[in-house]
């Protein structure tokens, strides 16, 4: 789950930057990630509870919601990083590492409190 979670995360700042405030239509949300409106909320749902975005829903059909991205790649990288080495678990750090690359290895780097030279 966390390998989709950082997935539609990137998604997401493919089309809208990190810190910045946007209004947009669910339409919108859906074209950027490749989904159904219906998968759009699943979607907003996770990275809501995550801490990774902040979603303000509209009122009404065809109104604009309210959305910004807290989390950079990197940052949700590192995060899960941190946790998967709290549960021991590696296989889901080898897939980050050989899907991100450079990126997932300076997060892991730093998960693990070690200094890149």
């Amino acid at each position: 789950m966390a390998e989709t979670n950082i997935r539609r995360l990137n998604q997401l700042l493919k089309a809208y930057e990190c810190n910045h405030t946007y209004n947009v239509l669910v339409e919108d949300l859906a074209g950027a990630l490749a989904s159904s409106r219906r998968n759009v909320a699943l979607i907003i749902k996770r990275l809501v509870a995550l801490g990774w975005i902040e979603w303000q829903p509209a009122v009404g059909r065809g109104q604009t919601s309210i959305l910004k991205i807290r989390t950079s790649v990197d940052d949700a990288l590192y995060q899960t990083m941190v946790k998967e080495l709290r549960e021991e678990r590696f296989s889901l750090i080898s897939k980050l590492i050989e899907q991100y690359r450079e990126t997932a290895v300076k997060a892991l780097t730093r998960a693990m409190g070690l200094k890149c030279v």
